[in-house]
């Protein structure tokens, strides 16, 4: 809401630490623009719009094609299993439902982390206004039991017609839902009454204030945050467990012949999360996973690189095969790294033999 994007010192302050922690892998935020009880969906882009229309009616826009925006607006086909998988797995575990629908977040930390910063990034309303309970007088009554078969019959048809073509919903319905909730739990100054003043810029107009108190309808009461602490942290941890992890596996030595040795290993992803989300990859700021190759004194280097820098792999045991020739003497040893901020790091010493 500033002059520009992050010109305000404290969106500052939290871009800067984000760009200067490497290590971060997901970003999870208490956010109306909750994505973990209504995960995010792909949406068509102009350009699938534009592959769908007529070829005539192609043509005759494809001058203007360039012109149209190239920004990414929706979650990207490759991310978007892993958002659904995730909720489906918060709701399971928090037991939360019936939230609120979630609030569109263009220039939100959380719709920031994913599209511009290239994170995973997950949000969620931690509290709402539930819903009161109308329970029905078990005392009271159904008096349309006791009219004729035909005519209670009737009746029914006329209240399925009112409710399908009549009833519309109500604009206020929220407000009503947080002024009973505001009765029951006894909070007596959550909202106050409208009231009439008089106020200096507007000397000849009729001036009301009131209503609800700023964040009462948004913010968890004091002594439920314990609860709601408790459900986040569940999952929270839960998370942790699903973040990419490097591993080197599969190691094989074989002599070509005399000092020549080739060997071959996987770099394995054994997390969930593959080591890069697909919008990570495209806005290059997460760092893949670097390979390092150690050699001792008198070995040298036949076929391969002593660095390299790898796509990003796939979790669930994802993994990308690397080869080299080595020359060396048989029971020397050579040091290999793999790692990345986001997905840890593993060291092997390998015995060529």
């Amino acid at each position: 809401a500033g002059v520009h994007q992050v010109s305000e010192i404290e969106t500052r302050a939290v871009s800067d630490f984000c760009f200067s922690h490497s290590n971060i892998a997901i970003v999870f935020t208490f956010s109306s623009n909750d994505n973990l009880m209504n995960p995010w969906k792909k949406e068509q882009r102009q350009s699938q719009l534009l592959q769908e229309q007529p070829t005539q009616r192609r043509r005759g826009i494809m001058e203007d094609e360039e012109q149209l925006p190239r920004f990414i607006t929706s979650v990207l086909d490759e991310d978007e299993p892993y958002y659904t998988y995730i909720s489906k797995q918060y709701k399971e575990i928090t037991k939360l439902k019936d939230a609120p629908p979630s609030t569109k977040g263009e220039g939100s930390f959380a719709y920031w982390a994913y599209y511009q910063f290239g994170r995973w990034s997950f949000a969620v309303n931690p509290w709402w206004i539930p819903d009161i309970d109308q329970k029905k007088d078990s005392t009271e009554p159904d008096l349309s039991k006791t009219l004729p078969r035909g005519e209670r019959n009737a009746l029914e048809s006329d209240k399925m017609k009112f409710k399908t073509s009549e009833e519309k919903p109500d604009e206020y319905s929220d407000q009503i839902k947080a002024l009973k909730w505001l009765d029951k739990n006894m909070i007596n100054d959550g909202f106050i009454k409208w009231t009439k003043i008089r106020h200096k810029d507007f000397p000849d107009k009729e001036v009301e204030v009131g209503g609800f108190k700023p964040y009462v309808v948004s913010n968890p009461p004091a002594d439920s945050i314990d609860v709601i602490a408790a459900r986040q942290n569940s999952f929270i941890a839960w998370l942790s467990s699903k973040l990419p992890k490097v591993k080197i596996t599969n190691i094989k030595i074989d002599q070509i012949e005399g000092k020549v040795f080739r060997l071959k290993v996987n770099v394995t992803n054994t997390g969930y999360f593959p080591t890069i989300s697909a919008i990570g990859n495209k806005v290059r700021w997460p760092r893949n996973i670097k390979v390092t190759l150690e050699l001792g004194k008198g070995q040298t280097l036949a076929g391969g690189k002593t660095k390299m820098v790898l796509e990003p792999i796939k979790g669930n045991g994802g993994s990308k095969e690397i080869a080299w020739l080595i020359v060396s003497k048989s029971g020397e040893p050579v040091t290999l790294t793999a790692e990345s901020p986001m997905a840890g790091k593993d060291i092997q010493k390998i015995i060529l033999k």
